[in-house]
């Protein structure tokens, strides 16, 4: 059994660990937000540059942490593998479950045994759902084929069914800030959401048992309850729905339905008989998050709509500042798209526009 040799490239070290400091950097003052990519600053542009049909950036932004991504269903002894190391610290935290980094590649005779040996076997898919399972995996040996993703064609892993970039910039991000020394392959590190180590296990001779008992080892201390895979993907698929709901029932009906989990999770976290539909302080965070993203949301839809309406387009702004006044009723930022709307003329404003102020409700309200 050979050793892994030790890191010597110290300068590619330090690039990859700058690297993943920048990226970690960039994240909004709430780290769980679904939207890891930076956010790039408010600006403004004219309606006949960006088209009648185009969103302003404020818009866009508010979008990006709305249009979340829900993870695929898996069968409860199914293995659920991911590339992604930021999204997996995410998930960490509202899960409240620590991450499994497994390092190795795809020259590895020991990943190969631990592979037809232990995780391909029954319990490990069990395991890997309490969890967040990243495949820290280097090289370009494996399976993998064309696909597109977000509009760009990507290397999809056939090992793990994710992003072949993914896992190979996890592998740099575990291998740099875990594997300081000569380690058995695979390196399998438990993680918890801060990056930091909480238990490890090394090589090919490992078994089902042992891994369990690190994960009892790195959740023995572990505060509040946590989620399972399947509950928090069922959680997040019914929050998906939700939100994007606000097309047609209004965002004010799903700012309301938000907080209404909220005051369920509050409610259930001062009394054990009633039921958390959030369970975790991180999960609860995001929430609060989304809110806040359906009230930006409609703050952008007004600059853009005021925009058409320097480009000349006074009716088309005139339309969306009362589907925004009626669709955000009852919160603050429905009077603003009235006030707005007003300023155009009481003679030729658009019909059973809503008019609704501060005084019908509060725009933090839970």
């Amino acid at each position: 059994m050979a050793k892994e040799r030790p890191i010597a490239d110290r300068a590619a070290r330090g690039l990859a660990i700058g690297a993943w400091t920048l990226a970690l950097a960039a994240l909004p003052a709430t780290p769980l937000v679904p939207a890891f990519a930076a956010v790039a600053p408010r600006a403004s542009a004219s309606a006949a540059a960006r088209g009648t049909d185009e969103v302003g950036l404020l818009t866009r932004r508010a979008r990006s942490r709305l249009e979340f991504e829900v993870p695929a269903e898996k069968k409860p002894d199914e293995v659920r593998w991911t590339g992604d190391w930021l999204a997996a610290l995410a998930e960490s935290a509202r899960r409240n479950v620590p991450v499994l980094a497994i390092l190795s590649d795809d020259q590895s005779a020991g990943f190969q045994t631990m592979s037809s040996a232990v995780y391909s076997k029954e319990g490990f898919g069990a395991l890997s759902q309490k969890v967040v399972l990243v495949a820290a995996f280097d090289g370009k040996a494996h399976p993998a084929k064309e696909r597109t993703v977000a509009g760009a064609t990507v290397a999809w892993c056939e090992l793990f069914r994710c992003s072949c970039d993914d896992h190979r910039a996890s592998y740099l991000v575990v291998r740099d800030t875990f594997a300081q020394r000569e380690y058995w392959n695979p390196l399998h590190v438990f993680v918890g959401a801060d990056g930091i180590e909480l238990a490890r296990a090394e090589g090919h001779q490992l078994t089902l048992a042992r891994l369990q008992e690190e994960l009892a080892h790195a959740t023995k201390e572990r505060a509040g309850p946590w989620m399972g895979y399947g509950e928090y993907v069922a959680l997040l698929k019914s929050v998906r729905a939700l939100v994007d709901s606000r097309e047609k029932r209004g965002g004010a009906h799903v700012h309301r339905e938000l907080g209404k989990l909220l005051q369920a999770e509050q409610r259930g976290s001062k009394d054990a008989e009633l039921p958390r539909p959030l369970k975790t302080a991180a999960m609860t965070a995001w929430i609060v998050e989304l809110q806040a993203a359906l009230i930006e949301e409609a703050e952008g839809l007004i600059e853009d709509a005021l925009e058409l309406a320097r480009g000349g387009d006074r009716a088309g702004a005139k339309k969306r500042l009362a589907a925004i006044a009626r669709g955000m009723k009852g919160l603050p930022i429905a009077t603003s798209a009235q006030q707005e709307l007003d300023r155009f003329g009481k003679d030729d404003a658009p019909d059973r526009v809503a008019r609704s102020g501060a005084s019908h409700g509060r725009q933090d309200e839970r």
